[in-house]
């Protein structure tokens, strides 16, 4: 996605930016709710003082940005439209064939124990030649399931559990997948089912820029 040159506003290469949006969303949400909880539909408006100052920055007006978790309930969405001014441009929602598949990548999400290392994997293989799935594992360099390329031991996070994962698929469920009729009926939602990973980041751009080319030329 760096081809579209959004400005930034979610994890990824930005780790040293002012702004880490998303974990600045997910760690105001998890200081009310307890760490098993996804959605907290009670917090759009402190969530989006952030939001908005972060998208009023003269970088984000020239080139856009791209919002990663949120908004997660129609509440945030329409505060979103209300605050912003101006209607999103592409809402892209990503999909499994399967929950299980999903269950199974969050519990093989591994970091490493030493700080200061950004070490992340996941050593979940995922894999169903009916349905065309193939995501392997993403193992460090030295192909270990439990040690870093710098030595250390790997580590799951404490919210990777099963019953914390389903709980928040429940919660997805309930309060973010109504979004989808949300955006839908704006004309601005696109859908794509996950079947390789990494190996789907091609396709998945194509679809993104065609879409973005065509909301440019009939503005």
């Amino acid at each position: 996605m760096d081809q579209l040159r959004p400005a930034r506003a979610g994890r990824g290469g930005d780790r040293h930016g002012k702004w880490r949006l998303a974990r600045q969303l997910r760690l105001l949400g998890l200081a009310t709710h307890p760490p098993e909880t996804c959605v907290n539909a009670d917090l759009p408006r402190g969530i989006n003082r952030q939001v908005f100052e972060r998208l009023r920055e003269p970088d984000a007006l020239a080139s856009g940005v791209i919002l990663d978790g949120f908004p997660r309930t129609v509440v945030q969405a329409k505060a979103l439209e209300t605050d912003l001014g101006q209607p999103v441009e592409l809402v892209l929602k990503l999909a499994l064939k399967r929950d299980q598949y999903l269950v199974d990548k969050l519990l093989g999400r591994r970091l490493c124990s030493r700080a200061g290392c950004d070490g992340s994997y996941n050593v979940a293989h995922v894999e169903n030649p009916e349905e065309g799935v193939f995501m392997p594992a993403l193992l460090p360099k030295n192909g270990s399931h439990d040690t870093c390329d710098c030595g250390s031991p790997l580590r799951m996070r404490a919210d990777d559990t099963e019953t914390v994962v389903r709980d928040r698929l429940a919660v997805y469920e309930r309060e973010t997948l109504p979004l989808r009729d949300f955006y839908r009926e704006r004309g601005v939602l696109e859908e794509f089912t996950i079947l390789r990973g990494l190996d789907d980041m091609p396709q998945l751009e194509t679809l993104v820029k065609r879409r973005l080319s065509a909301t440019a030329s009939s503005s």
